[in-house]
């Protein structure tokens, strides 16, 4: 495992071989889009964080975008392909929509929240996998 150290290292040497120079840049976080409406509308199709697939609990938005892209190309090449990767998607989503949505009640019930996760995780009573957007 690298430390953060390194693995901020490491990226600035190989945007270096690239040709960017990253040092004089400082990182920042962004914001995700998790608000789901829908992907298809008309012609239009979204998927990834443009659809709002990306967890609000925990940021995952890689795996949801490769799945969610996967599964629009099927669609579009076949109108019947039922899409089911999509669905559970936005059941694991409409639960980490209602943890949040608990956990913005109160900051010592978010903190509650926040620290029984991490606990779990550590302690391995939960695996990280299962908190990702598709089963």
């Amino acid at each position: 495992d690298l430390s953060p150290t390194e693995l901020k290292r490491n990226l600035i040497a190989w945007a270096q071989k690239k040709g960017y120079d990253l040092r004089t840049h400082k990182g920042k976080a962004e914001l995700i889009n998790f608000d789901y409406r829908g992907y298809h509308f008309g012609n239009i199709w979204l998927a990834g964080d443009a659809a709002g697939f990306a967890s609000g609990l925990t940021g995952e938005g890689i795996y949801p975008a490769i799945i969610s892209g996967e599964a629009i190309a099927k669609k579009i090449l076949d109108p019947k392909y039922p899409a089911y990767e999509i669905d559970r998607m936005v059941q694991k989503q409409n639960k980490h929509n209602k943890i949040i949505h608990l956990s913005a009640r109160s900051k010592i019930l978010s903190r509650l929240l926040t620290e029984s996760l991490v606990v779990a995780l550590k302690l391995k009573f939960i695996n990280f996998h299962s908190l990702e957007m598709a089963d």
